[in-house]
């Protein structure tokens, strides 16, 4: 797989999963009366697990970085 696909990829990861949740929370955020948001990642979507825990996993890079990498 060439070095070009791989980035094309990982631009389209990064805007569907990281972006896509970002722009979600900000419409949130001006709904008036929202009491709460239940987000559950797509990585639980097809879980070969049978048991998961709910556990915040440290970040190892900065978001912030991996976004301005993508555009």
């Amino acid at each position: 797989m060439s070095v070009s696909i791989l980035i094309s990829i990982f631009r389209k990861s990064l805007k569907e999963n990281v972006i896509g949740t970002q722009n979600l929370l900000k419409v949130c955020e001006s709904l008036e009366n929202l009491e709460s948001l239940v987000y559950v990642s797509t990585a639980y979507s097809y879980c070969q697990h049978s048991h998961v825990t709910e556990k915040v996993q440290p970040l190892k890079l900065n978001t912030h970085f991996l976004i301005q990498m993508s555009r």
